[in-house]
Parts: C-alpha cells; sequence; structure tokens
C-alpha cells in the first residue's frame, strides 16, 4: 500500500491575481499525514482556514473558488491540480490574498516549485477510494462517466465546432506524476473572444487582457 505524502521543505510563489488585478503570494507548507489541502487566509483577522473539500466550492464564472464563512479564495483550480498530479496528499497553503497568482494560466509554475522543494513519503498509508460501478453526470453539452479502473486513466473529447482552430480533440492517458509533468502540467486555459469579451468589458478579470503575453 502507497504511503501518504507532503512536501520535504517550505515554497512560495508570487504573481498577479487575474480576476482582481492584485498582487497575490502563497507560500505552500509541509502538512502531517491525515491533515489533506487546507488553504489559510494569512491577511484575514483569525487566520481562517478553508479545506479543499467539495463543501466549499461556490460557483464562479471562469474558474472555482472555495469559501468558508467570510472567507474565500478564488482561481484555485490550477494549484490543486498541481499538488494532486504530482501525488502530494497533505500540504498546507498560507494565501495572501484573495486569489491564487494566475502565473501562465496553467499548473506548470506549480509543478516546478513542488520539485524543486521535493517530495517527503510519510508513515501512514494512503487513503483510496475505489468506484465499484459506473457513474453518471450532465449538464447541457459535458457529460461525465467514471468507470472502475486499476489505475487512474482519463480519456477526454474536446468538441469546438464553433472555432476552426480548436474543433475536436481527443486525449486518453494513464494519469502518473512523470506523465502528468510532462502531458497535463503545461496545459493552459483558453476562451474564445465571445466567451471573454464580456468579462473584460464589465472590468471582472483585471488582471488580464489580450495584450497579455501569455
Amino acid at each position: 500500500m502507497k504511503k501518504q505524502t507532503t512536501l520535504s521543505r517550505a515554497i512560495l510563489f508570487s504573481g498577479l491575481g487575474l480576476f482582481t488585478g492584485e498582487p497575490a503570494s502563497i507560500r505552500l507548507l509541509p502538512a502531517p499525514a491525515g491533515s489533506g489541502i487546507c488553504f489559510q487566509r494569512i491577511d484575514l483577522p483569525g487566520l481562517p482556514e478553508i479545506p479543499a473539500q467539495l463543501e466549499y466550492i461556490r460557483q464562479t464564472p471562469r474558474c472555482t473558488l472555495l469559501s468558508r464563512g467570510d472567507a474565500s479564495i478564488q482561481l484555485v483550480e490550477h494549484l490543486l491540480s498541481a499538488i494532486s498530479g504530482m501525488g502530494i496528499d497533505n500540504v498546507r497553503i498560507e494565501v495572501a490574498g484573495a486569489e491564487i497568482p494566475a502565473g501562465d494560466g496553467s499548473a506548470y509554475d506549480f509543478v516546478k516549485l513542488i520539485e524543486k522543494a521535493g517530495i517527503e513519503e510519510l508513515e501512514e498509508p494512503r487513503r483510496v477510494f475505489e468506484i465499484q460501478e459506473p457513474l453518471f453526470w450532465s449538464e447541457g453539452e459535458t457529460h461525465l462517466v467514471a468507470l472502475p479502473a486499476d489505475d487512474f486513466k482519463i480519456s477526454y473529447t474536446l468538441h469546438y465546432p464553433q472555432s476552426p482552430l480548436i474543433g475536436s480533440q481527443y486525449f486518453s492517458c494513464t494519469v502518473t506524476p512523470a506523465l502528468y509533468r510532462s502531458e497535463l502540467a503545461s496545459c493552459r486555459t483558453f476562451s474564445l473572444y465571445e466567451e471573454i469579451a464580456p468579462f473584460i468589458e464589465k472590468g471582472i478579470i483585471r488582471g488580464g487582457g489580450l495584450e497579455m503575453p501569455w
């Protein structure tokens, strides 16, 4: 049975918030076995904590937002992708600001930091959930299907018939830290202009624009 993991040492990352346009910084810290992934707003009174769990997800346009009480953190998806993809079970994330730095719009900056810090194996065994029967979920033209398997395998079809540049694409792989780093971590968020234009016009995306180099 695989053991739980955490970071070998603390790492710091700073940048600009995509939605707020404000400076943002985070510090990833080693955490004990069984503590999971937890955010902490160190810029707010009481230093509120927000565990990275489904019950704290709130709906927000174009990103994932976690909220608990009066504290919230948005644009967490790329960082959480890097943590999961690199096989880390326990980490504390101190956040100064309402948003995770956007980096280049992918998870790759976070992967490089994790590799630099190193990953430490803990004594406690990793807790694994196994799917026993097919699961289905659909909303509009989005469909998700989860099937029992011995490994974590993903198969994804992207269908953008309204864009000749994107069109239809398909990718399938068994996810390991090595494959995640080489094939998935550098994949960046994209939008068609007509999808993002209303957000730019309303000033919702203050840290990004068409003039950005990335």
